[in-house]
């Protein structure tokens, strides 16, 4: 996947900072964390929202969009595969929602 290929919908403005990584395995996703902190890049992992689990990994990790890119180029550079990425957005009501910008 390339960074250019993912759009953002037209409600990614302020709302949208961060994006949630899936993963078929917890493996996959701790190896990614582990690479990310020693480039020094802000990642987290969380427990993958119900709505967006799709009977793999329970664990997501998060990040800012803007190291989408970066985090895109180290799972390429280290084989860590990933499922689907998804922006994190907020309504007007304050409540949570995802939309898939990446499989």
């Amino acid at each position: 996947m390339v960074w250019n290929d993912i759009k953002f919908s037209k409600n990614g403005g302020e709302n949208m900072k961060s994006c949630l990584i899936t993963f078929q395995s917890q493996t996959q996703a701790v190896r990614l964390k582990s690479v990310a902190k020693k480039e020094q890049i802000g990642i987290s992992m969380v427990q993958t929202p119900k709505e967006i689990s799709y009977g793999g990994c329970s664990y997501a990790l998060r990040c800012d969009r803007r190291d989408i890119p970066k985090v895109l180029s180290l799972c390429k550079a280290y084989r860590v595969s990933y499922s689907r990425i998804f922006s994190e957005l907020t309504d007007v009501s304050g409540r949570r929602y995802y939309e898939e910008i990446a499989k």
